[in-house]
């Protein structure tokens, strides 16, 4: 088998991976452009780790308790520091680095379900 040959049964493959990421950019064009649904749950865990984020603005250091909740509560449980899951590294390459996490996430789905279907 020839390149021309290689390329010419890989080409519809490609074409559609692209479309998925053109799918998905489409179904999120709403988010890009900064509209979002008010969800309660993120607006209290935003003013639960007010305090947190400030202290760390102010001082460069994460801080490992808070008063603020509960009269006192380890600070893991509130906000969480720089994360080494490994699964961020494989989002971020399997979605192919795209800019938007539901976009990424989306198209991995996509992806998937596609391998799943060719194989």
């Amino acid at each position: 088998m020839n390149y021309k040959d290689f390329f010419k049964s890989l080409l519809p493959h490609l074409l559609i991976i692209a479309g998925f990421a053109v799918l998905s950019f489409i179904y999120f064009y709403p988010e890009m452009n900064g509209k979002e649904l008010p969800q309660h749950d993120i607006k209290q865990a935003r003013g639960m780790s007010h305090e947190l984020s400030e202290y760390a603005k102010s001082t460069g250091k994460d801080a490992l308790w808070t008063d603020s909740m509960f009269g006192g509560m380890p600070a893991y449980q509130i906000r969480g520091g720089v994360s080494y899951n490994i699964y961020l590294w494989i989002q971020r390459y399997m979605g192919l680095n795209l800019p938007y996490l539901t976009v990424s996430i989306v198209f991995m789905y996509l992806l998937g379900f596609y391998i799943l279907l060719a194989s």
